[in-house]
């Protein structure tokens, strides 16, 4: 999954998959430990409730399709956070980001004026010239 691409939402607007496939059946363990993961992590991210209990309901006889949706929602959690799946430890690991890294601090909790600055410059941002503020 490390090389794959990301995907910009969980599941495919009126995606259908059926109990009924004809698609090859895949190891239903490895599904089962897949998708046991994405519902513990559905408790911090509501917006894959939808998508995991979606795929929730093929545990009994996973195919390849019902795989390709799972590993679908596993490609958008490596776009929209630090996420990664690990297949080789078939887990679902989070990486640490130290606050000192955390661009999040900007907009979440007040940042003293030290602090500020090191993470204006972290992103990108610059001071407008007073001359360029027609407000002021």
């Amino acid at each position: 999954m490390a090389g794959s691409n990301p995907c910009h939402v969980p599941m495919e607007p009126c995606f259908k998959l059926s109990k009924c496939s004809t698609a090859p059946v895949t190891d239903a363990t490895e599904y089962r430990s897949i998708v046991g993961n994405l519902r513990s992590l559905v408790h911090t991210r509501p917006d894959l409730n939808f998508a995991v209990g979606f795929v929730s309901r093929f545990m009994e006889a996973p195919t390849e399709e019902h795989l390709a949706a799972v590993k679908r929602i596993l490609r958008y959690i490596t776009r929209s956070t630090r996420l990664r799946y690990c297949v080789e430890t078939k887990k679902i690991e989070l990486e640490f980001v130290p606050t000192e890294h955390q661009l999040a601090d900007m907009l979440t909790k007040p940042l003293g004026r030290v602090r500020l600055a090191e993470l204006r410059s972290s992103i990108g941002m610059v001071e407008v010239s007073p001359e360029l503020r027609p407000w002021e």
